[in-house]
């Protein structure tokens, strides 16, 4: 059976932790974004080190080389990057190319070129910032995708994973950055809102849903839906 424990054992804090919404580790530890408006970045051995004020709502963070990306839910919604040298936070965007508000954004996924993938859940869609020029567009809006929030690189390079509810669904990438057709790949409880998503080094993707406090694993599969 599963074995859990805690790992951050000496946080009686909420000035330290709050509650966690997305979880990296960067060159110099642990970061966690906490939805009372921090980031805290904690030891290896899970003692807290400091805490920075991202005022707002962060929702997700996911690191790109030295910089700890966050979503915030706040208002009409931004993405913002954290140094985690300098301790520097700045916005990176806040609005759709023609200027439209990006919503309740979650999840960022960052890629190697530092462009970043965000979802927005509630608004049903997932968007694409392009590093290079600088804008934020449409990646993703399907029918069949609903409330699109978790998100991951898969181990074939050129596909996104969309956790959704009730489903997992394979994006694939167009070389122009476009989504291609979604394809299922993980068929879950219609009720299931999925909440986390990674990949490990097997290619098992694990798949966190608050909503019933399940975690599930699915083996990796090239075609077709992956096993849970």
């Amino acid at each position: 059976g599963a074995d859990f424990e805690s790992v951050l054992p000496d946080i009686t804090d909420p000035l330290q932790l709050g509650t966690p919404e997305g979880i990296d580790f960067g060159g110099t530890g642990m970061f966690v974004a906490s939805n009372e408006g921090f980031v805290s970045r904690f030891n290896s051995d899970g003692t807290f080190a400091e805490s920075y004020d991202v005022t707002g709502i962060p929702g997700g963070g996911r690191f790109s080389v030295e910089d700890f990306i966050v979503a915030n839910r706040e208002g009409t919604g931004r993405v913002q990057k954290l140094n985690e040298v300098s301790g520097n936070l700045t916005t990176l965007f806040n609005t759709i190319d023609g200027g439209s508000p990006l919503g309740a954004v979650d999840s960022p996924l960052p890629d190697v070129d530092g462009n970043i993938y965000v979802s927005t859940n509630l608004d049903q869609t997932v968007l694409r910032y392009d590093a290079e020029m600088g804008v934020a567009t449409l990646f993703l809006q399907h029918a069949s995708v609903i409330n699109p929030n978790a998100l991951a690189f898969g181990p074939e390079g050129n596909n996104v994973y969309v956790g959704a509810q009730g489903h997992v669904w394979r994006v694939p990438l167009t070389d122009m950055g476009m989504s291609g057709e979604p394809v299922e790949y993980v068929t879950l409880d219609p009720t299931d809102e999925v909440e986390g998503l990674v990949f490990d080094e097997g290619n098992n993707l694990w798949i966190g849903c608050t909503n019933n406090s399940t975690l599930y694993v699915a083996h990796y599969a090239v075609d077709g839906l992956a096993e849970i």
